[in-house]
C-alpha cells in the first residue's frame, strides 16, 4: 500500500516541515511564481508555483507539494484547478478526518 499524503490546512503547516503534503484552498493573490492560498481553516499559505501551472485568482486549487524546512510555505509539485465553487467546510472536515483514515488519502 502506498503511503498517504497528508491533507493539511494552514494550522497544520508547521507540523509538516520538509514533508510532501496536499492542500486545498482558494487563490486569493497571485504574483510572479507565488500565490496566497486561503485554506479550509481560513488561514493563508504561500505557495511557490511552477512556471507551467497558472490557476486564475479566485479559483480553488488542490496543491501537491513540499513544505519548506521552516514550515512557512509550500513548493508546488503539481496542482489541479478546481474551479470557482467549492464547499470549504467539507474540505475542512476531510482535513480533520484524514489522520484517522489515512487509507482514504493514499497517493498524490
Amino acid at each position: 500500500m502506498e503511503k498517504s499524503t497528508p491533507l493539511i490546512n494552514s494550522s497544520s503547516l508547521q507540523g509538516h516541515k520538509s514533508q510532501t503534503v496536499q492542500v486545498v484552498g482558494k487563490i486569493e493573490k497571485s504574483t510572479g511564481n507565488a500565490c496566497m492560498l486561503r485554506t479550509s481553516d481560513q488561514g493563508m499559505v504561500e505557495v511557490i508555483m511552477t512556471d507551467s501551472q497558472v490557476i486564475p485568482q479566485g479559483n480553488y486549487a488542490m496543491i501537491f507539494g513540499k513544505v519548506d524546512d521552516e514550515g512557512e510555505r509550500i513548493r508546488e509539485y503539481r496542482s489541479i484547478d478546481l474551479g470557482d465553487k467549492l464547499d470549504m467546510n467539507l474540505v475542512e472536515q476531510c482535513v480533520q478526518l484524514q489522520p484517522h483514515f489515512p487509507e482514504l488519502f493514499v497517493g498524490s
